[in-house]
């Protein structure tokens, strides 16, 4: 599971590389409605989807929907205690997780080093803003990286500025695109975020 709003109702899945003599599939996140999710009978639909954390391990048959697009069906849930102990944790109603992603950066030496970008983004007066800063702050902030020459903490800075400014240009744009009423909605949330970036390792070696 990359994602799922348990309010909405649907989400995304990540599908898993696949082996060189795996069968044809898809490579993009796929499309999955909480009314595909499996469960037990005596579950009503509205709270199933409650368990599915980012990172869940589910088995799914894939299938397309009306406008061409593919999306999962028959969704089952990985039951094994000791792979979903390793998932994480709930965020709760009002916060969501910035995508993790891969940085690779300069030190104040000029060599090469790579950083892990990570974060939590919360939401107060709607959810559109922190769920939009969530799925595209670290993919701006890896942008804000390449091709930079400064490098070392004061790069680091600049960079981790450059890629927040970028996100919130992208928010204000794709509000600007919807409706009066969703538009005011999305720019009146407050979205407040606390990231990380850790790289390493040093001039001597050291992480």
């Amino acid at each position: 599971i990359r994602w799922f709003a348990r309010a909405k109702g649907f989400g995304f899945i990540s599908p898993w590389p696949r082996g060189p003599d795996a069968t044809e599939g898809v490579d993009s996140d796929v499309f999955v409605h909480r009314s595909q999710l499996l469960g037990s009978d005596d579950v009503d639909e509205g709270s199933r989807g409650a368990s599915l954390l980012a990172g869940v391990p589910v088995e799914f048959d894939l299938s397309v929907q009306e406008d061409g697009k593919p999306c999962a069906v028959q969704v089952r849930q990985e039951t094994d205690l000791n792979v979903l102990c390793r998932v994480g944790s709930a965020n709760g109603p009002s916060a969501r997780s910035v995508e993790k992603a891969g940085i690779d950066l300069k030190a104040d030496g000029g060599h090469s080093v790579t950083g892990t970008f990570a974060g939590l983004v919360a939401g107060r007066h709607g959810m559109g803003g922190a769920e939009y800063v969530g799925l595209h702050l670290a993919k701006d902030v890896a942008s804000s990286f390449q091709g930079r020459e400064l490098g070392g903490e004061r790069g680091a800075k600049a960079a981790l500025l450059a890629g927040f400014q970028r996100t919130q240009h992208g928010f204000v744009q794709y509000a600007q695109r919807l409706s009066q009423n969703s538009a005011r909605l999305w720019l009146s949330a407050e979205t407040s975020a606390c990231s990380a970036l850790v790289f390493g390792p040093d001039c001597e070696g050291k992480q």
